[in-house]
């Protein structure tokens, strides 16, 4: 007893202490305890997570997955797919196939020309066929048709500038030339077609009245010589392959002349026009490559005392070295375009040059451009055609036909032509429009000929009027003397793509049932070339 009551006197003493270290204690127990079930716990759940996070992402890349139902259903949804986009370019293609018209007058007692060229593409690009399917036997475009094509197309380029009223100024055995029309030009006013003798007007000659539309006769020249003239050639007629693409331009031409046609209206006076003047049309590889970087206008960045400074009457900076397309064909010397099949042609289509020992160019070569708006060669075309890869595949869709056109125009009707140019039958898809404003008449604009571009107004410099007649008046000459507003007309520069599409190719969208087309997508498909009646 004496024991514990020395026990408990120590307890009542210390107790407090020897019971705080006993809690201490059993708290610490009891954390580390907690903590360790608790990453324990953590570790497993992260462990399980990650495991069926990995199960996931390996089931995620498996290219053909083992559950059947999902294969078949992916199966299903990629046909519908491929069909959607066979329905979609199978529209595009019909739709512009109804504009794409062979016209009747090349039908020549049994010939159906559209016919036979059917039948030569057989539903097939242009640049699929090879040479020798063009000309097999009596079935393809044999000489006589490739003359019959010829002989039509010189009747059909003066229908051209008629369409919009303008004239076609060309001779027709001009050479590298081009008849203007034998006006003279005096003090900025452009030259008519009425030839002003040195000593006075005759009195009794006829006033010629002016074209609604101007169209300088060096760009139309250039348009002949460059894809409608085979007269150089030694045998005096085009190929079946630049039959096929000369027919093409004709297209892309009078889809160019109805756009303009929409924007003039009904007018048929020249200073009612909102399009005054087409100073150049190119076409394919007669196109420079699309300039990316704004200029200033020549008139403010070169003019010198006499209003020319180095402008090169009106070239200056428009010119410079971005492919010369004063000179069409030369394309800053890229890959030789120039040489045109006997030698290289020069700018005005004489067809001299570096003698005629030369292989002929494909017509194809440099003829279209890709994504990125740079000219293509024949090769590559051929191949994205025939055997497509995941570069070029969109060339199979639809070949790209570059476009410019210099004009000038009331610049308040521009929004109307680019409104015109996204409606056309042939949707001309405008990338680039530059507005080069010129004052007075100091230079010409953009490489015109001879001060066409530069003079808009007769300034009092030239000493007559400018009159409804075709040319400029001199005092006391009769007819009107009603000075034209130009105040708002403008030279501008529109570049864009006509998308040339081609005929549905089922094997690029891999399908593989012929018999799945209800709308026009069987094998025998649609014609490329239909044969109906020109509008």
């Amino acid at each position: 007893m004496d024991k514990m009551r020395v026990f408990l006197a120590a307890m009542k003493k210390y107790g407090f202490w020897v019971l705080t270290g006993v809690v201490l204690c059993a708290s610490l127990g009891v954390w580390l305890y907690a903590s360790m079930t608790i990453d324990a716990d953590l570790a497993k759940q992260k462990s399980e997570i990650e495991s069926k996070r990995s199960s996931a992402q390996q089931i995620a890349s498996t290219e053909e997955h083992p559950n059947e139902k999902f294969a078949e259903g992916m199966e299903k949804w990629l046909a519908r797919y491929r069909e959607d986009i066979a329905k979609s370019w199978q529209y595009q293609w019909e739709s512009q196939q109804k504009e794409l018209v062979w016209p009747k007058e090349l039908n020549a007692g049994r010939i159906d020309y559209a016919a036979t060229v059917n039948s030569v593409l057989q539903n097939r690009p242009i640049e699929a066929v090879p040479d020798e399917e063009l000309v097999k036997g009596r079935t393809g475009l044999t000489t006589s048709l490739c003359e019959l094509y010829r002989d039509y197309i010189k009747e059909e380029l003066p229908k051209l500038a008629e369409s919009i009223g303008a004239e076609w100024n060309v001779a027709e055995n001009a050479g590298g030339g081009y008849a203007s029309g034998g006006g003279m030009e005096m003090g900025g006013f452009e030259g008519g077609a009425m030839a002003m003798p040195m000593g006075g007007m005759n009195p009794g000659a006829v006033v010629k009245k002016r074209p609604v539309v101007d169209w300088d006769p060096t760009n139309q020249q250039m348009i002949q010589s460059k894809s409608f003239d085979w007269s150089k050639r030694p045998n005096n007629r085009p190929s079946p392959r630049e039959v096929l693409y000369a027919q093409e331009d004709l297209w892309v031409l009078e889809n160019l002349m109805r756009i303009i046609k929409a924007v003039n209206g009904d007018t048929t006076e020249h200073h009612l026009a909102a399009i005054k003047r087409i100073e150049a049309i190119e076409l394919g590889k007669g196109v420079a490559n699309q300039r990316i970087q704004l200029e200033r206008p020549p008139m403010l960045a070169s003019a010198g005392e006499d209003g020319m400074g180095m402008d090169m009457m009106g070239m200056g900076s428009e010119m410079g070295m971005e492919g010369m397309e004063g000179m069409e064909g030369m394309e800053g010397m890229e890959g030789m375009e120039g040489m045109e099949g006997m030698g290289m042609e020069s700018p005005y289509g004489d067809g001299s040059g570096m003698g005629g020992a030369m292989a002929p160019v494909d017509p194809a070569q440099f003829r279209y451009v890709d994504k990125d708006y740079k000219k293509i060669d024949s090769e590559t075309l051929k191949t994205a055609m025939t055997t497509p890869t995941t570069e070029d595949y969109y060339l199979a869709v639809a070949k790209r036909l570059p476009v410019r056109m210099r004009i000038t125009i009331d610049q308040r009707k521009i929004d109307k032509l680019l409104v015109e140019c996204g409606n056309a039958d042939l949707m001309l898809e405008v990338r680039q429009l530059r507005l080069n404003p010129t004052a007075g008449a100091g230079g010409a604009y953009g490489g015109g000929y001879a001060g066409y571009g530069g003079g808009f107004d007769a300034g009092p410099s030239g000493g007559g009027y400018e009159t409804e007649s075709y040319g400029a008046g001199m005092p006391g000459m009769p007819g009107g003397q009603v000075k034209a507003d130009n105040r708002y007309d403008v030279p501008i520069e529109v570049y864009g793509i006509v998308y040339i599409y081609n005929p549905v190719n089922k094997e690029l969208l891999g399908i593989t049932n012929e018999s799945e087309s209800e709308d026009g997508l069987g094998a025998d498909g649609e014609t490329a070339m239909r044969s109906r009646a020109v509008r």
